[in-house]
């Protein structure tokens, strides 16, 4: 009954933030900026984006991580995490995806204003249904972690139906299109269905480290840093 109150104030607090925005520039922690206009997820105030993008730079500085070859950032949004990894690791070749037409088209108007065109593909998709199996060597998804039917656009950026189907959406077709041993790195709520999300990754295949990386004050947020050890033949 409490984690239920919870996520109704949580849906609640977001949709009332987004329904507000018209345009806003948000400054990063990596001394770049995004413009945030009407219909795309904000980072600013929602604490899972900037908490992520801490724990990736502190990852690729690590020894053992160099994030070589072909990177999906899914959910792109505005398109900050996969500035972010461009900015970070010019040898990276990463493509952005978004469900929303209109969040590509913020997220195309950042890369411009960040000088990263020329590293960065958009498209307008489902998670990752496009691509080609073993297309990938790292995925990374900021996704919508709230267990609960999305009614509206608003919604399609925070709820991720029920019984978490973005999320699983999300593990399948990571399962298809990575590599052995790539990576999906994504984030998730203490109110996301954790256990059985997690259950449901290693169906696939994924072994996994689970961190907490940011607290609000409804909920704990994790970062799920899941590597695929094999696939089947």
């Amino acid at each position: 009954m409490l984690d239920k109150l919870k996520l109704k104030l949580i849906r609640k607090a977001l949709r009332r933030y987004h329904e507000k925005i018209t345009k806003h520039i948000v400054k990063t922690p990596y001394g770049f900026n995004v413009i945030i206009r009407k219909g795309t997820f904000s980072p600013k105030y929602t604490f899972s984006t900037f908490s992520l993008m801490n724990y990736l730079d502190q990852l690729f500085n690590s020894l053992h991580f160099i994030p070589l070859g072909k990177v999906s950032d899914v959910g792109t949004g505005s398109g900050v995490l996969a500035i972010f990894l461009a900015k970070k690791h010019r040898n990276c070749n990463i493509v952005a995806t978004d469900i929303s037409f209109n969040a590509l088209l913020n997220a195309r108007e950042n890369i411009y204003y960040n000088f990263v065109d020329d590293k960065i593909d958009l498209v307008c998709c489902s998670t990752l249904t496009p691509f080609r199996s073993n297309s990938f060597n790292l995925i990374i998804s900021n996704p919508p972690y709230l267990p609960i039917p999305p009614k509206d656009f608003l919604d399609f950026m925070i709820c991720a139906g029920k019984r978490m189907d973005v999320v699983k959406e999300l593990i399948r077709e990571a399962y298809r299109v990575l590599r052995e041993k790539g990576k999906l790195i994504f984030t998730l709520s203490s109110l996301s269905q954790i256990d059985e999300t997690l259950t449901y990754l290693t169906k696939f295949n994924f072994v996994y480290v689970r961190r907490e990386i940011s607290r609000t004050p409804l909920d704990k947020i994790f970062v799920i840093d899941s590597q695929l050890i094999y696939k089947d033949k």
